[in-house]
């Protein structure tokens, strides 16, 4: 009998319940590895439908292949983040003042993150085995994006007054 994915077993553990069989998960298995284990080159490539077909269907294989329930993938919020980088590429924070973040595009990110991501998830679920579903989504939280656009060595002290900020826009 071949292996059966079943993504409930994983959702139960979740919920600190006895799932039929202990599912096992990784946050992030790499592209190398999975390659390596697969015995073919894994790997974006040029980010066309194509590559993204091609990408995903050895991707989602691997996770079947190795009697996963589920399919890990995020995608990392600081690549789409307007005048990010600062913690990534030492580039100028583009939050430096209370006049910056109430300026700042926060309401444009998931529009941007639907463009650059969007097509990536539509491959994930194309190549979706029967039983599995993915787990990951927006990879960096909140919390731990805020120093990729606000100068890393102030965010101990904005953190501190964050909670004034809380009803406005975070």
């Amino acid at each position: 009998m071949s292996f059966q994915p079943d993504y409930r077993n994983i959702v139960q553990a979740a919920r600190n319940e006895m799932p039929a069989r202990i599912p096992l998960y990784d946050h992030k298995v790499g592209d190398g590895i999975i390659s390596k284990i697969m015995g073919e080159k894994v790997g974006i490539g040029d980010g066309s439908e194509e590559a993204l077909s091609r990408y995903f269907e050895l991707y989602d294989r691997f996770f079947l292949h190795m009697g996963y329930d589920t399919v890990t993938f995020e995608g990392c919020i600081t690549r789409v983040l307007p005048g990010g980088g600062a913690l990534g590429n030492h580039a100028d924070p583009a939050i430096k003042t209370r006049e910056d973040f109430e300026k700042y595009p926060f309401d444009k990110v998931p529009a941007l993150y639907a463009e650059r991501f969007g097509p990536q998830f539509d491959a994930l679920r194309a190549h979706m085995p029967e039983g599995m579903k993915a787990i990951g989504g927006v990879a960096i939280g909140s919390g731990n994006s805020i120093p990729d656009y606000v100068d890393v060595n102030k965010y101990v002290l904005m953190m501190r007054t964050v909670r004034e900020c809380r009803g406005d826009k975070l």
